[in-house]
């Protein structure tokens, strides 16, 4: 017998159901215990077919020991690309430090406009949605088999134990064969039969082990040949030049950003490509000025203009090219 400092808990539906509608429903289970400090909760397994159904003791704790919940972003492209039509670096660049100072202020830029246009959602955890037909079917089927029966303990109407009986006989039945995945042949048609498609399998595996020709065949050496022409002709072509420092086209810097992989992970700016991808027009012309630039002041370093001492502290003109070009690689991901 439970002492009176014990204590006695109780689901609040009866855990004994008898066949003989005579015989009312009871609680035959009970929970004693004995000095605990968590929370306990009592609830009736219903959904099997039995007499004596079995309870859930649930015991809480201070200490939740489920993961954390995960955070996914969602971007708001259209306000990424309102935030920077605005977006203006200044009129010329004059010295390696304007460069520098441009390429910072357009990654800090690019950086809290994306922030602005970031919300953090949580993440469903859910993977019912990736289950097969049938089972999702059959998980509706047992839930509202635990409905019926939950509601029959307490109301014992004929109608509900009739439905209850035929859900009961239809999730025993055996569950129906997995589908066939057709396989598409050279005709375009679908090909059910196991014969006939481990003949398409087999022929198309044949066609992919087919060995290469050997080098010295004619065909090849005369593929060869083509390439070593085009590489060679392509090689020996001069670039177009552009007027004045421009050493890059907006255009050309739009195709390679669009060209840039879309799961490359961002550098040590943290600037993402899907960002660098959805640029507007004017963003584009700000990182061409600065690419431009960048390279103006590399090839006018490289020919031994612009060398100011280090004495005084200054700091070379050199290193200050080096560090901008640093600065807007890493915001273009190596353009």
């Amino acid at each position: 017998m439970p002492s009176a400092r014990d204590e006695v808990l109780g689901p609040d539906t009866p855990t004994h159901v008898p066949t003989d509608i005579r015989h009312r429903p009871d609680v035959l289970d009970i929970v004693t215990g004995h000095k605990i400090r968590r929370s306990m909760h009592v609830e009736v397994m219903y959904g099997m077919d039995t007499q004596h159904l079995p309870i859930l003791v649930t015991v809480g704790s201070d200490t939740s020991n489920s993961p954390p919940v995960s955070m996914r972003q969602r971007v708001d492209w259209k306000l990424f690309e309102s935030s920077l039509e605005t977006l203006h670096l200044g009129s010329s660049f004059e010295t390696a430090a304007d460069v520098e100072a441009s390429a910072n202020s357009l990654v800090k830029k690019i950086k809290e406009a994306q922030a602005r246009a970031t919300t953090l959602l949580p993440s469903s955890t859910s993977r019912r949605g990736d289950l097969p037909l049938n089972i999702k079917q059959a998980s509706r089927k047992l839930r509202l088999k635990r409905r019926l029966h939950k509601l029959w303990t307490r109301t014992r109407c004929p109608k509900l134990k009739k439905e209850l009986n035929g859900l009961s006989r239809s999730s025993q039945r055996l569950p129906a064969a997995a589908p066939k995945c057709p396989v598409t042949d050279r005709s375009e048609i679908r090909r059910y039969d196991a014969k006939t498609r481990a003949e398409v399998i087999a022929k198309h595996l044949a066609e992919q082990f087919t060995p290469n020709p050997p080098a010295t065949s004619p065909n090849l050496q005369e593929h060869h040949a083509q390439v070593r022409y085009r590489v060679e002709e392509f090689m020996a072509t001069a670039p177009p030049s552009l007027p004045g420092d421009l050493f890059i086209t907006p255009a050309a810097l739009h195709k390679i950003v669009r060209r840039l992989l879309k799961k490359k992970a961002p550098g040590p700016d943290g600037v993402s490509t899907a960002a660098l991808r959805h640029l507007p027009r004017r963003a584009i012309v700000a990182m061409n000025r600065v690419f431009n630039g960048i390279l103006h002041w590399s090839l006018r370093s490289g020919k031994g203009e612009n060398h100011n001492d280090t004495q005084g502290g200054k700091r070379p003109a050199q290193a200050r090219e080096r560090s901008a070009y640093h600065t807007v690689i890493t915001c273009g991901k190596d353009v």
